[in-house]
């Protein structure tokens, strides 16, 4: 079955790995006074040994981990797009998350004003 990804000339020893974003949500409103985000990911199977995920925010490398749960510091307010990829020691890249936009928004008391 070519759908099964099988038959590619892909001469990496590796299947390409399917994981994805389940938080945030796409188009998630997130509120919070720290700029920080967390970040999960779901992944078929256990990373290989040496396999490191890594996190994105706008393109722009944010930490590199194997856990599948992490926080991101530094988050500005805005809309951002948070994307991830599972890399190998030697920089290869062996599997590719959907990215997914989000909207964070900070909290302050400046900005509570009544009216």
């Amino acid at each position: 079955d070519p759908a099964a990804g099988r038959g590619r000339s892909d001469s990496s020893e590796f299947e390409p790995f399917e994981f994805s974003i389940v938080s945030p949500l796409a188009d998630e409103i997130i509120v919070n006074t720290a700029y920080r985000l967390d970040v999960e990911v779901d992944i078929d199977s256990e990373l290989p040994n040496g396999a490191e995920i890594v996190y994105r925010v706008d393109g722009e490398e944010k930490l590199v981990s194997r856990d599948t749960s992490v926080t991101l510091e530094g988050i500005e307010r805005g809309p951002h797009e948070v994307s991830a990829e599972i890399r190998l020691r030697n920089g290869q890249v062996i599997g590719v998350a959907e990215p997914v936009g989000f909207f964070m928004r900070q909290n302050s008391a400046l900005y509570n004003r009544p009216g």
